[in-house]
């Protein structure tokens, strides 16, 4: 972790949305969509909150956000396949390298640049 967080950020496959819905809301989490659907999509369960990030791929197989007018680079190489356990769940995780360079420089807005510097500075730190 790399600061205090109020949710939970995950990738997904824009694919798996219906397959993310119905398993969270199988269990109780409910579904606090996002003004855009396309781009991402958020769910509650009690206080916790998680929210995801679509990627799709483009016509040469990078992954990238899917913004309606311009698509976001998310990555040119591999996310990897390094699975790693927190609390007891396990999942698939990205390349350290790969969370360095999309922190790399900082977002728009005073509070999501806020964000990218501290997870930048902490993710400089680490060892992969």
């Amino acid at each position: 972790m790399t600061r205090e967080h109020d949710d939970i950020d995950v990738a997904v496959w824009r694919t798996d949305y219906e397959a993310i819905g119905t398993a969270l809301q199988a269990v109780g989490w409910r579904h606090t969509p996002v003004p855009d659907e396309v781009v991402g999509t958020r769910y509650q369960w009690g206080t916790a909150e998680v929210e995801f990030t679509f990627m799709t791929t483009d016509s040469d197989g990078r992954a990238v956000i899917p913004l309606p007018d311009n698509p976001v680079l998310w990555s040119a190489e591999p996310l990897g396949n390094k699975r790693r356990e927190l609390g007891g769940v396990n999942s698939r995780t990205i390349l350290l390298a790969r969370l360095r360079a999309g922190k790399s420089s900082a977002r728009e807005g005073s509070a999501e640049g806020a964000k990218d510097r501290s997870d930048a500075q902490a993710l400089s730190g680490l060892e992969p």
